[in-house]
């Protein structure tokens, strides 16, 4: 009981130090959470009532309420995907829209001021080993060399684009990269090995300053906070590319977050129908859609429904890996 309590005490006195929360169990007062920590030491369960509050218990609860995956088999998938690489050979200008989907299970979409904001995937376990980049991301790089990217705007901010050895020259970072900082004086930028922001940090400032010659001005990260505007001259190269593209994709995303989703329909009219039978309101109509030869071409991969899924000409139920290596084949 000595122990439970010093457990129990620990954490509602420092709360910052739990990492996430892995499990519950039993009901009402007696709820407790099995909690993994920021040292490493091994999980805990805690009582519900010191985790009140805290942004652990609110991502758990929030990963509860999650729109269940919709998995389509390989039968159903397949064929759609060999109708975008029909797609990706014929388009002149293809950009793709990444999301947290391409890297799942490693990062959550967004973090706020105070932390993890959005919601993150249940683990069972945690990892102290580095984030690599995932097969989406190798088969990304492929597709590019082979000239089927034009541009590639991500809402990540966990550098693994970078790392995979795309091209940053053709990338728009939306969310800023938790492994990047610039100076605030002469613009100086540096890629670190190490996440550069600070819990504690006022105006982004990550304590450290630029080693320029004559220069020493404050170092800031370029995270994209809850409630602040997206980089100006990201956000411009994006929709400069995105407007001209004659297929956009989206991948792994979930178009809740604006202005990034309108990316994937910005200048490009709603869908016209093809074959629809017009017939007395609150009967069925057929919908089925089709691309005129000016209208830019878009696909939506991802496992949980979008706002923008009835503008899609095409919607991939598969993951990301299964998509970009299936891609990487045929084309």
């Amino acid at each position: 009981m000595a122990e439970e309590a010093a457990v129990e005490e620990a954490a509602a006195e420092e709360q910052a130090d739990i990492d996430r929360i892995l499990e519950e169990r039993g009901r009402g007062r007696k709820k407790e959470y099995l909690c993994s920590w920021m040292d490493g030491a091994e999980p805990q369960w805690v009582a519900a009532r010191y985790l009140k509050g805290t942004v652990a218990l609110d991502e758990w609860r929030d990963a509860e309420d999650e729109v269940p995956e919709i998995r389509e088999p390989e039968a159903e998938w397949r064929p759609k995907v060999e109708q975008l690489a029909r797609w990706l050979q014929e388009a002149q200008r293809p950009c793709i829209l990444l999301g947290a989907g391409i890297s799942a299970p490693v990062l959550p979409t967004f973090r706020g001021a105070g932390g993890l904001w959005t919601k993150r995937a249940k683990r069972q376990a945690a990892s102290t080993e580095p984030l690599a980049p995932t097969a989406a991301h190798e088969a990304l790089v492929a597709l590019e060399r082979k000239g089927h990217v034009d541009w590639l705007a991500t809402q990540n901010y966990d550098n693994l684009t970078a790392r995979s050895g795309f091209p940053m020259s053709k990338v728009s970072e939306l969310h800023g990269n938790l492994f990047k900082e610039v100076c605030e004086r002469c613009g100086a930028t540096y890629f670190r090995d190490y996440e550069v922001e600070l819990a504690t940090a006022v105006d982004h400032e990550t304590g450290r300053h630029c080693e320029v010659a004559d220069c020493s001005g404050r170092l800031r990260d370029n995270i994209i906070h809850f409630g602040e505007d997206l980089p100006a001259q990201d956000f411009e190269r994006a929709e400069a590319h995105f407007g001209a593209s004659d297929l956009r994709i989206a991948l792994g995303t979930s178009l809740a977050v604006e202005p990034a989703a309108g990316l994937l329909v910005q200048n490009r009219p709603r869908p016209r129908l093809r074959g629809a039978r017009r017939r007395a309101k609150g009967r069925d109509t057929n919908t089925a859609l089709t691309a005129s030869p000016t209208r830019a071409r878009v696909c939506i991969v991802n496992l949980q429904p979008t706002p923008y899924d009835d503008q899609a000409d095409l919607l991939v139920r598969a993951t990301c890996d299964d998509v970009l290596r299936t891609l990487d084949e045929l084309l």
